[in-house]
Parts: C-alpha cells; structure tokens; sequence
C-alpha cells in the first residue's frame, strides 16, 4: 500500500483498521507549528504527521510534560477557572 500520510481504508469487506485516527481541533502555538513545518521540509513528511507521530510516541513512552503548574495555576485564577476574555464569555449575567 502507497503512504498517503491518510487512515488506511479497509480493502475488502469485513476487515478493519487497527488505529483509525480521530479528527479533532487544537490550538497550537505558531512557534510549535513552524517548527513542524519546517522538519516536515526536511524529512518529506507532512507536519500533521509529525506531530501524530510525536505525540505518539510520547503517549507510547508515557512521557509526562515538563510544566510549571503554578503558571498554569495563576493564569486560571484561583478556583481554576479561566480569566479574561474567555470567563467573561462563559458566565451567566446577573439578571
């Protein structure tokens, strides 16, 4: 079979695809991004797949980020809900 860099379909009836991929929606830092994009240049392979194939790996090692949650923390504000833009919109007003 030819890599499309797509979820292999089934040939025949009846058989399955072992690890479909799910489509989903993210935010990605732009940094993050080029640096994809610009791997994917250099290695022949779609930046979409690079990052499935890192966070792939990461989730077979049960490889852990490296995060600062206090940051995390404080940028949530104290109940650890959001702030800012994003918690005016998702409250209710007062009526």
């Amino acid at each position: 079979m030819r890599r499309t860099g797509r979820t292999p379909r089934p040939e025949k009836e009846g058989e399955t695809v072992q690890n479909p991929k799910k489509l989903i929606t993210i935010r990605i830092e732009t940094a993050s991004i080029d640096y994809f994009k610009k791997l994917a240049e250099e290695t022949g392979i779609s930046y979409q797949n690079l990052i499935n194939l890192f966070l792939s790996d990461c989730a077979k090692r049960k490889k852990k980020p490296n995060v600062r949650w206090s940051a995390f923390r404080a940028a949530r504000g104290r109940r650890g809900r959001p702030v800012g833009r994003t918690a005016r919109r998702n409250t209710k007003k007062d009526s």
